[in-house]
């Protein structure tokens, strides 16, 4: 699923229809499974990513250390070469993403975690206007 469809379904999902209230906080728990379950897919696909970028400087540092036609001497100019090598950027975008995801989907759970506490202020505050309190 990408990022765009996610945002899709959680403005879906979070959409409250205010006479459904009692209804919607029913169903907080299984919100939250559902995307405890995207995140930890994401947190996943960004650890295989930034094991695959490590991966890929460790052979381009070796490759433009000693393989290289013009053998380059500091750090400072093996690190500028394996930075815009074409592999090495698609990886980085790869993990930038699923980092991202991963934020975005951090910050959904909270708020799903919080929901309940603004449904519990809704019906408070609903009990006040009609002077059940």
């Amino acid at each position: 699923m990408k990022l765009d469809e996610l945002e899709e379904q959680v403005n879906k999902d979070l959409d409250i229809n205010p006479d459904e209230i009692g209804d919607f906080s029913l169903k907080v728990p299984l919100l939250h499974n559902k995307y405890m379950k995207h995140l930890n897919k994401f947190v996943m696909k960004a650890k295989k990513a930034q094991q695959d970028l490590d991966a890929k400087y460790v052979e381009r540092y070796k490759f433009y250390k000693t393989e290289h036609k013009i053998l380059l001497g500091t750090k400072g100019e093996i690190d500028a070469h394996i930075h815009g090598d074409k592999d090495y950027i698609e990886i980085r975008r790869r993990l930038d993403y699923n980092n991202q995801v991963v934020k975005y989907l951090q910050e959904v759970i909270k708020n799903i975690n919080q929901i309940t506490f603004h449904i519990k202020n809704k019906i408070e505050f609903l009990k006040f206007i009609n002077g059940v309190v």
